[in-house]
């Protein structure tokens, strides 16, 4: 609150009191005429200190503007850092329990995609295996067959 209010506040507080002393003519009067005189005097302070804080101070709006940056710049300088500063290891533990999360399952992933496809390889050797087996199979039974035709075609001859 500047000299300026305090000024306008008295100036309706004289107001105030005559008409609540009209009833008292007396008082009323003396009170009327003080206001008269008392009235113009505080006008012209009030209008004085007004120019004196347009040059010498700041006004109420510059005053809060004033305010609300030095807040801002507490805010920014001094509770913004701080509030990090707090957060920062619990935010670092928490990316921490999220990556080692993530790369437990990415590893658990590749397992198991490694591990279908050694039962996958393992199958298709076996299926290998087994195909390679019946073709010695087979290649034996053509060459028997083929042993037979040749004994056959000797015999044959031979008649």
């Amino acid at each position: 609150m500047n000299m300026t209010d305090i000024l306008d506040k008295s100036n309706t507080a004289f107001q105030v009191i005559g008409t609540t002393l009209i009833g008292i003519p007396a008082l009323a009067k003396i009170l009327a005429f003080v206001s008269t005189k008392i009235n113009p005097v505080i006008a012209v302070i009030s209008t004085i200190i007004s120019v004196v804080s347009m040059f010498f101070g700041n006004s109420k709006e510059e005053q809060e503007r004033e305010k609300q940056n030095k807040l801002r710049g507490n805010i920014q300088n001094n509770a913004i850092p701080n509030i990090i500063n707090k957060l920062e290891p619990t935010i670092e533990n928490a990316l921490k329990d999220i990556s080692d999360t993530f790369f437990k399952e990415i590893e658990f992933s590749i397992n198991q995609e490694k591990d279908e496809l050694i039962k996958s390889l393992n199958m298709a050797k076996n299926e290998k295996e087994e195909y390679m087996d019946d073709i010695k199979i087979r290649t034996k039974e053509f060459e028997k067959a083929i042993e037979k035709l040749s004994d056959l075609k000797n015999k044959l001859i031979n008649i």
